[in-house]
């Protein structure tokens, strides 16, 4: 009935061996990936909080209303 099958691993009945370390293997794999998704997930906010930081400091009043270079022209320095 639970005899040994060739490519099954050792022959263990089905279902009783390899459940246990699969069920550790698993628990281990979801433990490591909550925090590496959490890390993740806070590092794309500070990517969008630093890009968003440098754009309003790049462009806080610095730039004019109007279209005009320094010489009343359309900024072309030709």
């Amino acid at each position: 009935m639970n005899e040994p099958q060739a490519g099954r691993g050792g022959g263990h009945p089905r279902g009783t061996a390899r459940s246990a370390p699969s069920r550790s293997a698993l628990v281990v794999r979801i433990v490591a990936a909550v925090p590496a998704v959490g890390e993740a997930a806070g590092a794309v906010v500070d990517v969008y909080r630093i890009g968003d930081s440098g754009a309003k400091a790049a462009w806080h009043d610095g730039f004019s209303k109007t279209a005009t270079g320094d010489r009343g022209d359309r900024g072309d320095n030709d």
